[in-house]
């Protein structure tokens, strides 16, 4: 479990009962899906899950732990004019998925 999330957990003096840990969201969604448990994912990652009744999106209102997207692209390759572009793109899937 994230450090940042356990850290706020225990802040509220909670112990949670953690038997699975993991980074794969498709390894979490598999639990989740079952009813074994509580998640911490991102709206992207269960927008169709929630979408199609399967479960339940409840926004956490600590800022702090609020998730950043970013980009990356290989050095050297002349990508100037196309990632405005691409930004775009990825701001209105975003955009999308929050509808």
């Amino acid at each position: 479990m994230h450090t940042r999330l356990i850290g706020e957990i225990l802040s509220v003096r909670v112990s949670p009962d953690v038997h699975v840990t993991s980074n794969s969201v498709p390894a979490i969604l598999h639990f989740l899906r079952r009813g074994r448990g509580v998640g911490f994912l991102t709206w992207p990652d269960v927008a169709r899950d929630v979408d199609a009744g399967q479960l339940t999106f409840r926004p956490l209102a600590v800022r702090r732990l609020t998730q950043t997207l970013s980009t990356a692209i290989c050095r050297g390759n002349d990508l100037a004019a196309a990632t405005p572009v691409v930004m775009r793109a990825i701001q209105t899937a975003l955009t999308d998925l929050g509808e």
